[in-house]
């Protein structure tokens, strides 16, 4: 299907179900990224030594670079889609 927009969506249902997801999956994420996170700060009681002040600066990196930007992108994606789909979805109302 086409709209004025130059998208080309075949089932508009389907894009919707999988923005969905990644909205659950980007949820469930965060969750766990809290959790880990909670566990890691957690292990600094039981666990203090040189080793584990370079593990804790890898791990601080890796978090605030990757995963955040991870999780940034799939806002952005997921905010995308969603656009898209109201355009397609405007578009068939007025058909």
């Amino acid at each position: 299907m086409f709209d004025g927009n130059g998208i080309h969506i075949e089932d508009i249902q389907e894009l919707e179900r999988f923005r969905d997801y990644l909205k659950q999956e980007k949820y469930s994420f965060e969750d766990e990224l809290k959790s880990i996170t909670g566990s890691f700060e957690s292990l600094n009681d039981h666990w203090k030594d040189r080793k584990y002040d370079k593990f804790k600066d890898v791990f601080d990196q890796f978090v605030r670079n990757k995963l955040s930007a991870f999780i940034e992108d799939l806002n952005e994606n997921i905010n995308h889609l969603s656009k898209k789909i109201d355009i397609v979805n405007e578009y068939l109302e007025r058909q």
